[in-house]
C-alpha cells in the first residue's frame, strides 16, 4: 500500500495509476460509521482501497472477525489482490 505518491509507486512496481489507486491505504472502519462506529483506534484498522471498497459494497458488510478470516484465507492462497493487478505483485513485494 501506499499513502503518499502514487506516481513513484506506480512506477516502481510497474502498475498504472488506476491500477496503483487501488492499492492506496485507507482508514477501513471495522463497524462503519453507518452502524454507529467511531473514528477510535480500536475501530479503525489499515486497508488498502480495493478491500475497503469491497467489504462495504456489500449489502451487508461482513463482522470485522468473520472479515479477518476470509482476507486471512485469500492471502493463504495468494489471492488476495484485485484482479486487474499483475499476478507477480506479491504482498512482501509491496512497500
Amino acid at each position: 500500500m501506499w499513502s503518499n505518491n502514487v506516481v513513484s509507486f506506480a512506477a516502481k512496481y510497474g502498475l498504472s495509476r488506476r491500477q496503483a489507486l487501488q492499492l492506496q491505504c485507507t482508514a477501513e472502519h471495522l463497524i462503519p460509521r453507518s452502524m454507529g462506529g467511531t473514528a477510535s483506534s480500536v475501530n479503525i484498522v489499515a486497508a488498502c482501497a480495493f478491500c475497503n471498497h469491497k467489504r462495504h459494497a456489500r449489502l451487508t458488510a461482513p463482522e470485522p472477525e468473520a472479515y479477518k478470516q476470509f482476507v486471512q484465507q485469500r492471502v493463504r492462497r495468494g489471492r488476495w489482490l484485485p484482479a486487474s493487478l499483475p499476478g507477480t505483485l506479491r504482498p512482501c513485494n509491496l512497500a
